[in-house]
């Protein structure tokens, strides 16, 4: 489905950016406590997880991976909140 594909893009793309956006805010910080590390690993998890959801909804890996992905990016970044 299009619109599928779209949000779970847009969704990755979010993700990933704000990935990115959180590791040059780390290396740019004067304290570096390691929790700040926990931002980037949710949101590059979850930026990962809604890449594979969207490859799945495009046809390009298995339709049925979209249900696995969402729910490993649960179990994983649900603790780390």
């Amino acid at each position: 489905m299009v619109v599928e594909l779209d949000v779970f893009s847009a969704t990755s793309a979010i993700m990933l950016l704000a990935t990115g956006v959180f590791v040059v805010w780390y290396l740019q910080s004067s304290q570096k406590p390691q929790s700040y590390l926990l931002l980037p690993a949710i949101t590059g998890i979850a930026g990962v997880l809604y890449f594979v959801m969207a490859l799945s909804s495009a046809g390009t890996i298995g339709s049925d991976v979209i249900v696995e992905a969402r729910y490993l990016d649960w179990l994983l970044t649900t603790p780390l909140i």
